[in-house]
């Protein structure tokens, strides 16, 4: 969960700058605060997804790259590491 907490971390700092820049002149407090928690959602998991995608990428080729391999299949090289 590192990842994810200091994505929220990352997300939450910067939401908060962002939205006292942006809404500095708003007056409604619920526009306020509905925009910092869209923003924060949005900003939170985009970052969790960005950091975490090319590990997932990683230990996945790997994984299948070991299965195939316990199977008997012997030329696994290109397969496993073939990207669409």
């Amino acid at each position: 969960m590192p990842v994810v907490e200091r994505s929220v971390t990352i997300a939450g700092i910067s939401t908060r700058e962002l939205v006292l820049k942006d809404y500095v002149t708003e007056q409604s407090e619920d526009k306020l605060r509905k925009a910092g928690q869209l923003m924060g959602q949005k900003l939170a998991g985009s970052l969790a997804l960005v950091t975490c995608k090319e590990p997932l990428k990683s230990n996945l080729a790997g994984y299948i790259r070991t299965s195939l391999t316990d199977y008997g299949f012997a030329e696994v090289g290109t397969l496993a590491t073939e990207s669409p």
